[in-house]
């Protein structure tokens, strides 16, 4: 035990160890810790955030999920909880929605593709494998439609209000969102601006923005306010 790190959250007050690969995990008694070599392609899901289990990559698209199930995924030398906001039942299929619980990145994302495809480029390649593209389409002022399709996606407003202009397959209101308290995320442990996807999809200005309590507004300015909320979704065959 004396190779391992502990740490002290000075917001919550709760401790965590650092394992060797950059994970941490809270913990209630250190001196009772019992540590284990994990397989490198395995994750923490949460099942209703209390009840812990280990699932391989592999076996994600077996899983069965519920709203507020979160699963850990290693990007890059990071974790990044996502939760499941959204699960759409089809007759021979469930498409299931994450959505990062957090804000992820901060300022300087003036090319947010470029970003999005370097955060999905850090992901478990068997987790990028399993998950489906996603399609946005919104309708400008003018009547002008823009397609985006790609996995690892940004939210669109659809995904959290009732409005149009929206009609891609993925531009549904999810469930998990639809309060401002769920839509609130947190950025080093306090609620900070965050942003939806551009509807000008070759830029990104426009951005439909989500405020730190909650609440939508719009702004020209992507940089420099606040950080992203990438999502994704995955097909579960029944």
């Amino acid at each position: 035990m004396n190779s391992v790190k502990i740490f002290k959250d000075k917001n919550t007050g709760k401790k965590y160890v650092e394992m060797s690969d950059g994970v941490y995990v809270a913990v209630e008694n250190v001196d009772k810790l019992e540590l284990k070599e994990c397989n490198s392609e395995s994750f923490v899901y949460a099942h209703n955030h209390y009840v812990e289990s280990e699932i391989k990559i592999d076996d994600i698209a077996c899983a069965e999920y519920s709203l507020k199930d979160t699963i850990l995924v290693p990007v890059g030398k990071r974790n990044i909880t996502f939760v499941v906001e959204h699960i759409s039942h089809f007759a021979d299929h469930d498409k299931v929605y994450f959505v990062a619980k957090d804000i992820v990145g901060k300022s300087s994302m003036n090319d947010m593709e470029k970003f999005l495809d370097d955060f999905e480029e850090a992901m478990p390649e068997e987790l990028v494998e399993k998950m489906s593209m996603a399609e946005h389409i919104i309708e400008d002022d003018d009547g002008k439609e823009f397609v985006y399709r790609r996995k690892l996606n940004l939210l669109s407003k659809a995904n959290m209000k009732e409005c149009d202009g929206h009609s891609g397959d993925d531009d549904i209101l999810f469930d998990g969102l639809k309060t401002e308290a769920d839509r609130c995320k947190n950025y080093n442990g306090l609620t900070d601006y965050w942003w939806l996807r551009s509807p000008y999809l070759g830029g990104s200005t426009g951005f439909w923005l989500v405020g730190a309590g909650g609440g939508f507004g719009s702004s020209y300015v992507a940089s420099g306010v606040g950080g992203v909320v990438p999502c994704f979704s995955i097909i579960i065959n029944k």
